[in-house]
């Protein structure tokens, strides 16, 4: 509203869960430090200007830009945000989830991948994965899924699992014998990991050519652009909790656990990982939000009762057909 102030706005409607301590203000920043849309939206409008609603993947924000000025050469913002999270109806949650349940029922039945092509569903399969540990190649850490494929028989499908971003329901399409594995199985196996540890290395050398102006503070974005080779990459990522994967780079607990240990504009020293070598920069670090959790705190125990008593019913109805003696007298009704 006009003549209102920016930032008693953002402590009242902003969704970003630093309002709070900030009332939506973010500092200064420069090219490199926002996601791409916010940082081209802020960076073009004049002092004083609100400009939005911009779509980035956190949700919509109204940016308003307080002052510019150059530093080192540098140009940067000092901008105040509100955040609108774009929030599924609860009644669309709702219908995924009972999809979901659907599907792994008329699964069991009709098969898998003919169930998923007749809904439209996306098939994705992991690589191999041992049973130690509770990480899952595409899924991330989940204990009850990983119980599940190593209890099951070829073919066999789970009821439905709730992951970070949705529902998941998984079969099992290839259970390789514990043992030694024949040579040649192993021989490329071996082959790829002598030159992943190769080009690891190689990887590793390159980027701390980089390492004296990443820890001078230089902005990353212009670091990767200066790189003859281009084979180094920079990028901005959403929001991640400890235990989620990370887009662009997977489930990583040396990434996260980095990340976790840092303040907000801090550098990291060299993480290295299984697909790379990273440096990290924190860019903002949001507290644990009580409210949130206590409005949800009934919704995520409803989900997990009736995830309860979806297992049992399955397994009394999955007991009841093993025992049942069924005979098929539809011919005699010309059914």
């Amino acid at each position: 509203a006009a003549g209102e102030n920016f930032n008693d706005l953002a402590l009242e409607y902003s969704e970003d869960p630093s309002v709070k301590n900030n009332k939506g203000e973010l500092g200064y920043f420069e090219r490199g430090d926002m996601v791409k849309p916010f940082e081209e939206a802020a960076f073009n409008a004049k002092v004083g200007e609100v400009v939005g609603p911009i779509k980035t993947q956190y949700g919509f924000h109204l940016i308003k830009v307080e002052d510019k000025k150059k530093e080192n050469g540098k140009l940067k913002v000092k901008a105040s945000h509100i955040l609108m999270k774009v929030h599924p109806a609860p009644s669309r949650v709702e219908e995924v989830e009972n999809n979901a349940r659907l599907f792994a029922e008329d699964a069991k039945t009709n098969g898998f991948i003919e169930q998923a092509k007749t809904m439209g569903y996306e098939v994705k399969e992991t690589a191999l994965f041992p049973k130690a540990g509770d990480f899952i190649p595409g899924i991330g850490n989940h204990a009850a899924i990983k119980a599940f494929v190593f209890a099951a028989e070829l073919g066999e499908v789970s009821n439905i699992y709730h992951v970070d971003d949705g529902y998941v329901v998984v079969t099992v399409t290839k259970i390789e014998p514990k043992g030694y594995r024949p040579q040649e199985t192993v021989k490329p196996i071996i082959t790829n990991r002598i030159r992943s540890e190769k080009a690891k290395a190689l990887a590793r050398e390159h980027i701390e050519k980089f390492s004296d102006r990443v820890k001078a503070g230089e902005d990353f974005t212009k670091i990767a652009e200066s790189d003859p080779e281009k084979k180094l990459h920079h990028d901005v990522t959403p929001f991640f909790s400890r235990a989620s994967t990370v887009p662009g780079i997977g489930f990583s607990p040396e990434f996260n656990a980095t990340a976790f240990t840092l303040e907000p504009g801090e550098i990291s020293d060299l993480v290295e990982t299984t697909r790379g070598y990273y440096y990290l920069k924190l860019l903002e670090k949001t507290p644990f939000d009580s409210s949130a959790f206590a409005a949800q705190k009934e919704a995520i125990r409803t989900r997990l009762l009736n995830e309860k008593r979806n297992k049992i019913f399955t397994s009394w109805y999955e007991n009841l057909k093993a025992k049942a003696d069924i005979v098929d007298n539809r011919k005699m009704f010309n059914l």
